[in-house]
């Protein structure tokens, strides 16, 4: 071995832009023949610093990408309905707070798109049963008013509010109106034989 009547000295520390390892110099390039007795320092890369890994959880979006970024970690981010989180924040981190991280580490935040919401069928024209669980199904509470309508058959949905394709959370309230069909006329007579 070249060093095999030399000996040298081993020193470690960490570095942000050389990988765990790789030798970052010695006092002496590469190939270099040295005397018998000749001391070495061979300078080695630890890697980037280890640190905790911060908690971003129940902060907006924006604000924990900026958090992460700045401590040199690479963001991935997916996207999640909850009913609980507000949309935009985040509800959970792949890397658990307190969990020793380097720089160039991934970590992949979920956050919030949002309460679930859900696009009204069109119930017009279906009958008052048939409307009311076809909504019920969707998760809606179901308002039914009654109205005389000439040209709509008796228990017929003639319109809802809101309307059929509005997106809408679970739970809302949807108003059908019902047809109670034609209004019926009460002709009242009087003595005479007229109508009053």
């Amino acid at each position: 071995s070249k060093f095999a009547s030399s000996y040298y000295a081993l020193e470690m520390f960490p570095s942000e832009s050389v990988t765990v390892r790789y030798k970052l110099n010695a006092y002496f390039p590469a190939d270099t023949k040295v005397e018998e007795g000749t001391k070495l320092t061979i300078t080695v890369s630890l890697g980037p610093v280890p640190f905790d890994m911060p908690s971003v959880v129940g902060v907006s979006q924006s604000q924990a990408e900026n958090t992460l970024i700045q401590k040199g970690l690479v963001v991935s981010v997916e996207y999640k309905h909850d009913d609980t989180v507000k949309e935009g924040y985040v509800i959970s981190q792949s890397i658990a707070s307190g969990k020793s991280v380097k720089r160039g580490d991934t970590v992949t935040l979920t956050v919030s798109s949002g309460r679930e919401t859900v696009d009204i069928a069109d119930v017009v024209g279906k009958s008052r049963s048939e409307a009311k669980s076809i909504l019920e199904y969707q998760g809606f509470k179901v308002s039914i008013l009654e109205n005389y309508d000439t040209a709509v058959p008796k228990d017929t949905v003639i319109r809802q509010e809101p309307p059929a394709g509005t997106a809408q959370l679970p739970g809302s309230e949807i108003v059908i109106y019902v047809s109670k069909g034609k209004q019926p006329i009460t002709l009242t007579f009087d003595t005479n034989g007229g109508t009053v």
